[in-house]
């Protein structure tokens, strides 16, 4: 998990890690689907399973080989952030 075009093509460029723009914090996959605060309730819409059932975050829910939440949640949940082209 983490590497796209958003994510690591400041290595080939040989620019700075990109920062999010609602926080401040270096963009990762993992900032973008569960760690940045400013994302929390498209979380809670697309992602209700990990909250219904109070789970502590784990990327194989959303992208594991039998993910807890349906993958067309999680790419429903990049096209309302607006990150679907960006990674």
């Amino acid at each position: 998990i983490g590497h796209s075009r958003l994510t690591h093509l400041h290595l080939l460029c040989g620019e700075d890690a990109p920062q999010c723009e609602h926080c401040g914090k270096v963009v990762t996959v993992l900032h973008i689907l569960w760690n940045c605060r400013h994302l929390h309730e498209q979380r809670r819409a697309c992602f209700p399973e990990l909250f219904r059932y109070h789970l502590p975050f784990h990327p194989a829910f959303l992208l594991g080989d039998q993910p807890l939440v349906p993958f067309r949640r999680v790419l429903e949940f990049l096209k309302v952030t607006g990150y679907i082209h960006r990674l």
